[in-house]
């Protein structure tokens, strides 16, 4: 369990970045970043970085469940820095395949020792053939689109993934008890982020995150992180019918 000196810790660096400062004015934080579509142009190189604490344990998880499930292709969808599937490589998969539409990103999922395919392309239209994909993994990305944007993106996963296979979704969830640390931190993060990305965050939060765009009699299982802030979902696609 993260405890709350963490998040207090996880703060000061990302202010040590200088990528964060505080105006006395307006009395609260705000990024320096750009916001706009490379909007992770600039936080690219720091997005691993600053994240691998909070994210190793997410990561790893996800390894998990997906060794539980048929897997013999899977799909990171949004797959960012790609360091999910580099997770996934290291623990001897190798029919993984990641898009996203950010080259920044990609840049740095195409560095270091562990080499994965990510395509640029765009999640709403994927290139890919109807059930091409037993896993698909959509991995805090639903939370900083437009929402015709992100069930866009949920139909093509539905597409690529076959009826048989599983969509694991992994995003915010503020159901239930959330700790305040956790919620401030989290804030934080997504302001960073750009402005149109934590507009984009607070109405996500407010239609109800992954509940919004999932049957919920498909929820097969649940793992909860980062002081219930965080979930690990998995869905069985053929709840779905022909496109999962």
């Amino acid at each position: 369990m993260v405890n709350s000196s963490f998040y207090v810790k996880f703060i000061k660096l990302i202010y040590s970045t200088k990528i964060l400062t505080f105006s006395l004015k307006k009395g609260r934080f705000y990024c320096k970043s750009p916001g706009l579509m490379d909007e992770y142009k600039f936080l690219a190189p720091l997005y691993d970085p600053l994240l691998h604490a909070v994210m190793h344990r997410v990561r790893r998880k996800v390894v998990d469940v997906v060794e539980n499930l048929p897997h013999q292709s899977i799909i990171d969808i949004c797959c960012g820095t790609g360091n999910q599937l580099k997770y996934l490589k290291r623990a001897g998969f190798s029919e993984i395949t990641g898009v996203d539409i950010s080259r920044s990103m990609l840049g740095q999922a195409r560095k270091g020792r562990d080499k994965v395919t990510c395509d640029e392309q765009d999640a709403s239209m994927m290139h890919f053939k109807d059930n091409s994909f037993e896993v698909g993994i959509i991995s805090f990305a639903l939370h900083e689109k437009p929402e015709q944007v992100a069930r866009q993106i949920i139909s093509e996963a539905q597409r690529v993934v076959h009826p048989r296979g599983h969509l694991i979704l992994v995003d915010y969830l503020f159901k239930g008890h959330v700790r305040l640390p956790a919620r401030m931190t989290i804030h934080m993060v997504e302001r960073i982020a750009g402005k149109e990305h934590y507009k984009y965050f607070k109405q996500y939060l407010i239609y109800g995150g992954m509940d919004h765009f999932m049957d919920a009699s498909a929820l097969k299982k649940e793992y909860r992180f980062h002081a219930n802030a965080t979930a690990i979902r998995v869905y069985a696609m053929n709840k779905y019918g022909q496109y999962a």
